[in-house]
Protein backbone atom coordinates (compact mmCIF):
# COMPACT_ATOMS: atom_id res chain seq x y z
CA UNK A 1 0.00 0.00 0.00
CA UNK A 2 2.90 2.36 0.64
CA UNK A 3 3.64 2.31 -3.10
CA UNK A 4 0.05 3.18 -3.99
CA UNK A 5 -1.36 -0.33 -4.52
CA UNK A 6 -4.81 -0.16 -2.95
CA UNK A 7 -5.90 -3.58 -4.17
CA UNK A 8 -4.42 -5.38 -1.16
CA UNK A 9 -6.73 -6.61 1.54
CA UNK A 10 -6.25 -8.01 5.01
CA UNK A 11 -6.86 -11.72 4.98
CA UNK A 12 -6.78 -13.80 8.13
CA UNK A 13 -6.28 -12.15 11.48
CA UNK A 14 -6.42 -13.55 14.97
CA UNK A 15 -9.80 -14.42 16.39
CA UNK A 16 -11.58 -11.32 17.63
CA UNK A 17 -10.21 -9.10 14.87
CA UNK A 18 -12.74 -9.98 12.16
CA UNK A 19 -14.58 -6.64 12.47
CA UNK A 20 -11.28 -4.78 12.19
CA UNK A 21 -10.38 -6.77 9.06
CA UNK A 22 -13.78 -6.18 7.48
CA UNK A 23 -13.84 -2.46 8.32
CA UNK A 24 -10.28 -1.96 7.06
CA UNK A 25 -10.99 -3.71 3.77
CA UNK A 26 -14.18 -1.67 3.26
CA UNK A 27 -12.31 1.55 4.02
CA UNK A 28 -9.58 0.62 1.55
CA UNK A 29 -12.18 -0.08 -1.16
CA UNK A 30 -13.86 3.27 -0.47
CA UNK A 31 -10.54 5.13 -0.69
CA UNK A 32 -9.68 3.37 -3.96
CA UNK A 33 -13.12 4.26 -5.40
CA UNK A 34 -12.71 7.89 -4.33
CA UNK A 35 -9.28 8.14 -5.94
CA UNK A 36 -10.68 6.68 -9.15
CA UNK A 37 -13.43 9.33 -9.17
CA UNK A 38 -10.88 12.08 -8.57
CA UNK A 39 -8.75 10.83 -11.47
CA UNK A 40 -11.81 10.75 -13.74
CA UNK A 41 -12.78 14.28 -12.70
CA UNK A 42 -9.24 15.45 -13.38
CA UNK A 43 -9.43 13.98 -16.86
CA UNK A 44 -12.71 15.77 -17.46
CA UNK A 45 -11.23 19.08 -16.30
CA UNK A 46 -8.20 18.57 -18.54
CA UNK A 47 -10.43 17.81 -21.53
CA UNK A 48 -12.59 20.83 -20.83
CA UNK A 49 -9.55 23.06 -20.53
CA UNK A 50 -8.28 21.80 -23.89
CA UNK A 51 -11.63 22.53 -25.50
CA UNK A 52 -11.69 26.00 -23.98
CA UNK A 53 -8.17 26.68 -25.22
CA UNK A 54 -9.09 25.60 -28.76
CA UNK A 55 -12.17 27.81 -28.76
CA UNK A 56 -10.14 30.78 -27.50
CA UNK A 57 -7.61 30.28 -30.30
CA UNK A 58 -10.41 30.07 -32.87
CA UNK A 59 -12.00 33.22 -31.50
CA UNK A 60 -8.67 35.06 -31.52
CA UNK A 61 -8.07 34.00 -35.11
CA UNK A 62 -11.54 35.10 -36.17
CA UNK A 63 -11.11 38.50 -34.48
CA UNK A 64 -7.72 38.92 -36.14
CA UNK A 65 -9.26 38.18 -39.57
CA UNK A 66 -12.17 40.51 -38.87
CA UNK A 67 -9.73 43.27 -37.97
CA UNK A 68 -7.76 42.77 -41.20
CA UNK A 69 -10.97 42.90 -43.23
CA UNK A 70 -11.94 46.17 -41.58
CA UNK A 71 -8.58 47.75 -42.47
CA UNK A 72 -8.62 46.56 -46.09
Amino acid sequence: MAQGDLSAELQDLRPGFEKLRTDFNRMLQAVAATITKIKEAGGNVEGGAGDLSNKAEQLAGARLLAGKDAVS
